[in-house]
């Protein structure tokens, strides 16, 4: 067969070809072959089927190929020699994750919170701009630090332009320090208050997509573009039509789930770009399959479907489809064949911080809440026991006795708030841990009325709050690490789990808090991280029962809920107060 007829098309780090190719890495599918364009796999086929080295882009990939095999001697190396001016000197760790990076197109950062990802992104964007190796630069990040993480580190760290697309109504902004405002007018005054000349910059709307195919293709002011999953999930042929040549995925977990529609538009954007980076702290959340998507849109290192991964890699139960042990020796072999393009990176391999402690301290609740919580735990088991699945409005009903333990309970889909007690004995606790330093102080919490309740319980503190009912995250975030009369942020850990830097505080209280890991192993560290110089206190407040229970699976990196579905009965009887 003649191949230099093939047409090819490529979607989402695959090539789909119209017609038949016998090759043992290609896939056929009704009579037409399929390939993932993982480096390796481009450079053989290519090697036995010679005509279709230009319809591959034969030579970036076998170049990118080569690459992979001085992948160790990279991550090994000493002494780095960049031909570029930094505004801030690297650490060591931070040196050897931008020589990985310009090394190779497409790889993962695994570097946990507080070691300078972001930094190491930046500037690697920086020099392949300088190099010529690229002109558009797209960031994908959670919403909550577009501004106040990746916009002010870029004017921290580079030199570049950035711009921040993104569906708000505060659209003018400060080019400086990113500070927003509603009015071009109050823009202009807060500038001038800066002591900056020049024009407001003004964001790209949601509401002007009709022209955003033209700004985001002819803009020439703009290195960096900035951006969030879900905006690029709704105009993706537009992000598409611009023509981005490195994409950044910060917070890779984002796409961890392999059916979702984000993690297709976003492994289709990566795939379009010649350069392509993830980025996470924490790649492993809940369960190994995580890593899957990931890789997908890194390098598509995994050649299995998510279907053909799970069964190589987990035991199934034949009964309860949600029980998934991964099989003995998955988790070497997975990265075993993920280590050429990650580099993993621990705080306790290359900073030097201060130390931090964890204490739990026990909050004895009152009789009343004792006396409510234990009915309801009895009423609870009476009416599910001997079930063998539990569903997940039951689950629901258990998470209701860890708010009574806290002063109150909700209905779902109710406004409604029912009170037990006013004052929850671990107020009193919260106010003295803050007394007892006199640098600020985190407190995370799970539920919208432990905000409502603490917010008044500590207006002496002059707190911020961010949870998902705030409407100007950067202003609380703002406040907190600039207002000198600002003691206290109360925060949820999905609001601001990602990106904050807040090494103003020194102490981090869970007040109430989740039962997923990842919640908790992305808030503990946003003030442990370099820049902290004080020791850090990490503290528990717990009423027992089921809150023991909850910090028990945390510490072990269990899902609490994966817990309770495995052993209904035996938990509930634990939960007793």
């Amino acid at each position: 067969m003649d191949t230099s007829l093939v047409r090819v098309k490529k979607r989402r780090g695959i090539a789909y070809f119209d017609r038949y190719l016998d090759h043992p890495l290609m896939r056929t599918v009704r009579g037409k072959s399929t390939m993932r364009l993982h480096p390796d796999i481009v450079s053989e086929v290519c090697e036995d089927l010679p005509h279709l080295k230009d319809k591959l882009d034969y030579p970036y990939f076998k170049r990118w190929s080569e690459r992979r095999g001085e992948v160790n001697r990279i991550k090994t190396a000493t002494n780095f020699d960049f031909d570029y001016q930094f505004k801030l000197p690297p650490y060591k760790h931070q040196q050897r994750a931008i020589s990985f990076i310009l090394n190779t197109p497409a790889q993962a950062l695994f570097a946990e919170p507080g070691t300078g990802k972001t930094y190491c992104a930046l500037v690697s964007a920086e020099m392949r701009l300088m190099q010529g190796k690229c002109e558009k630069v797209l960031v994908i990040s959670p919403a909550s630090v577009l501004r106040s993480g990746w916009y002010k580190d870029l004017k921290k760290f580079t030199d570049l332009k950035g711009i921040v697309v993104h569906r708000d109504k505060w659209r003018w902004f400060c080019p400086e320090c990113g500070t927003r405002k509603y009015h071009y007018d109050k823009a202009k005054k807060h500038m001038l208050k800066c002591g900056v000349e020049g024009e407001p910059d003004e964001e790209l709307l949601w509401n002007q997509w009709d022209k955003a195919p033209e700004i985001l293709e002819n803009a020439t002011d703009y290195n960096v573009y900035i951006t969030s999953i879900d905006l690029v999930h709704l105009y993706l042929n537009d992000f598409l039509l611009a023509g981005f040549d490195y994409v950044i995925l910060d917070e890779s977990t984002m796409i961890k789930n392999p059916a979702g529609k984000q993690a297709k538009s976003v492994i289709e954007l990566g795939h379009d770009a010649k350069y392509r980076l993830a980025m996470t702290g924490t790649p492993i959340t809940n369960e190994l399959e995580d890593i899957w998507t990931q890789m997908q849109f890194v390098d598509m290192s995994f050649q299995d479907t998510i279907g053909r991964f799970r069964s190589k890699y987990y035991w199934q139960h034949p009964v309860h489809h949600y029980i998934k042990n991964p099989k003995d020796g998955a988790a070497e072999e997975v990265t075993s064949i993920i280590q050429d393009s990650v580099l993993r990176i621990k705080k306790q391999d290359c900073l030097d911080l201060p130390p931090r402690t964890r204490a739990i301290r026990q909050v004895e609740p009152s009789k009343e809440t004792r006396r409510v919580y234990n009915d309801f735990l009895r009423d609870l088991y009476a009416r599910h026991k001997g079930e063998e699945v539990i569903a997940f409005n039951t689950f629901t009903e258990i998470l209701r006795l860890h708010q009574i333990i806290n002063g109150f309970w909700t209905y779902p889909g109710e406004p409604e708030v029912h009170i037990v007690e006013k004052n929850p004995p671990k107020i009193k606790e919260v106010k003295s841990i803050i007394e007892s330093t006199d640098r600020k102080v985190i407190i995370w919490i799970f539920y919208r009325h432990d905000a409502r309740i603490l917010e008044e319980s500590l207006a002496d503190y002059n707190p911020a709050v961010v949870n998902g009912k705030t409407k100007y995250v950067e202003g609380e975030v703002e406040k907190f690490l600039e207002d000198d009369t600002c003691r206290v942020m109360i925060a949820h850990p999905k609001s601001a789990r990602y990106g904050h830097t807040w090494v103003v505080a020194d102490t981090t209280v869970y007040y109430t808090f989740g039962y997923g890991v990842e919640d908790y192993w992305q808030s503990r560290d946003r003030n442990y991280r370099i820049g902290q110089e004080h020791s850090v206190h990490e503290i528990f407040l717990s009423s027992g029962g089921i809150e023991d229970k909850i910090l028990a699976s945390i510490m072990k990196k269990e899902d609490f809920s994966k817990s309770v579905m495995e052993n209904f009965e035996v938990m509930i009887k634990q939960m007793k107060l």
